[in-house]
């Protein structure tokens, strides 16, 4: 069986659910940016040392899924992520930085491997948060969606303070 079916030839690609549109939309930016969050989130997780550390990462790789799912459905009926989820985010944030995780200037994120892996990932996490506000200015998008896509990037900064910690 063959993976390429050459339907993009002429610069479209099908959504989740059939319809087409056109590889350089919003939408198709966005969710290629999930998709390439995730990718960075699963190497963090492959080279992350602290098994805590690891576990989340994997939770955010399987909650990028339905982020991904439903970003690339415009019709979705059903909402994939929803309020607790970031409420979930925010407080182990808030449990990771209990003892200080402020700004206190700018990070080098090259201390270690997983540092830096984690930080990477924190820097797509941001990319991917505004494709989806510019997508979300032209089209609806799930206001949960847009807040735990927010959120996640400190999430990621939190858990790369964790890390470095527990070498």
């Amino acid at each position: 069986m063959k993976i390429y079916t050459r339907t993009g030839d002429d610069g479209t690609t099908s959504l989740y659910g059939g319809e087409r549109t056109e590889k350089h939309s919003l939408r198709v930016e966005a969710y290629g940016t999930l998709d390439e969050l995730q990718a960075a989130v699963g190497l963090a997780r492959s080279v992350c040392e602290d098994t805590q550390v690891k576990k989340a990462l994997k939770e955010i790789e399987q909650q990028l899924v339905n982020v991904m799912t439903q970003t690339a459905s415009p019709n979705a009926a059903v909402s994939m992520i929803k309020d607790s989820d970031v409420t979930d985010l925010e407080r182990e944030t808030d449990r990771l930085c209990s003892d200080g995780c402020g700004f206190s200037g700018f990070v080098l994120p090259g201390e270690n491997l997983p540092f830096a892996a984690l930080h990477f990932a924190r820097t797509v996490a941001r990319r991917a948060e505004r494709r989806m506000f510019a997508l979300a200015a032209q089209e609806p998008v799930d206001r949960p969606v847009l807040n735990y896509i927010n959120r996640l990037s400190d999430y990621l900064f939190a858990l790369s303070r964790q890390e470095l910690k527990n070498p």
